[in-house]
């Protein structure tokens, strides 16, 4: 992941809104309590894909890597002895093999391009993780069967989804499933929304949704990233011979269903 400019300023202005953010985009409490009981009493060192704060606190040793350093800034809860974050690139990481016991991702992997990406993080992994280390990773999946983009309107018109996140989300992945490809631009979830709702106003009345939260779309607007949100299968075709799945975790939040926690183990040839 090459950082540049247009980068920088997508996730600064993110980093910005970040307080407005909120499930399924970050972890609920049931999320971090899953990953908690999938580590288990792993006292051992974890890397950690980005600097969601509710993933640092785990017993043990946890080393963060991030590309983007207003991110960094913004939302890292600081270093101590039992925690530190540096800046760098998940598809070359700066680590040597068996490093880790474990790598943690919350929602990261939906930022990587599929297939290719997808695969160049998998082989990263499977080098830093010692044999039988652990993989958990939230993912953002699209549904097997997906949505249009105005039947999720009409869902928000109706006062049927409780949340704007929910709601973000599952007009990207909508909007992904009728242009036939897991790879979108952020900016063509920014279009859709100015089409289909243009009355902020009108959808803040109807849903009951905060001015604040609806503005978190903003930063999709210009931006320059590309977003992947493949299906459960589709994921499953992408991972390595090393890389086993031991389990697909679903909380009972509103878009659970659609952000499993996944837990793979790394096995050594």
């Amino acid at each position: 992941m090459t950082v540049t400019l247009m980068q920088k300023s997508h996730w600064g202005d993110l980093a910005a809104k970040w307080s407005r953010i909120g499930s399924p985009l970050r972890p609920c409490g049931e999320d971090v309590e899953i990953f908690r009981q999938a580590l288990g009493p792993d006292n051992g060192t974890h890397l950690l894909l980005g600097v969601t704060p509710e993933l640092a606190a785990f017993a043990g040793r946890t080393i963060a890597i991030d590309h983007n350093a207003a991110m960094i800034d913004a939302i890292w809860p600081g270093n101590h002895a039992q925690r530190s974050v540096v800046r760098g690139n998940w598809l070359n990481l700066p680590f040597a093999p068996d490093q880790f016991d474990t790598a943690l991702c919350d929602g990261g992997l939906t930022q990587l391009s599929c297939p290719t990406q997808y695969a160049d993080l998998f082989a990263q992994l499977a080098r830093v993780l010692k044999p039988g280390g652990r993989i958990l990773l939230r993912l953002f999946l699209s549904p097997e069967q997906g949505e249009t983009s105005t039947e999720v309107c009409s869902d928000a018109l109706a006062g049927n989804i409780r949340g704007f996140h929910a709601f973000k989300w599952r007009l990207a992945m909508a909007v992904a499933a009728e242009a036939g490809n897991i790879n979108l631009p952020v900016s063509s979830v920014y279009a859709a929304f100015e089409r289909l709702l243009p009355d902020r106003a009108r959808l803040a009345a109807a849903s009951g949704w905060a001015a604040e939260d609806i503005a978190t779309i903003d930063p999709y607007r210009d931006s320059p990233m590309h977003y992947s949100y493949p299906t459960l299968s589709q994921f499953r075709a992408m991972l390595p011979h090393k890389l086993k799945e031991i389990a697909v975790i679903h909380g009972r939040y509103e878009l659970a269903e659609r952000c499993p926690i996944v837990a793979l183990e790394c096995r050594k040839e």
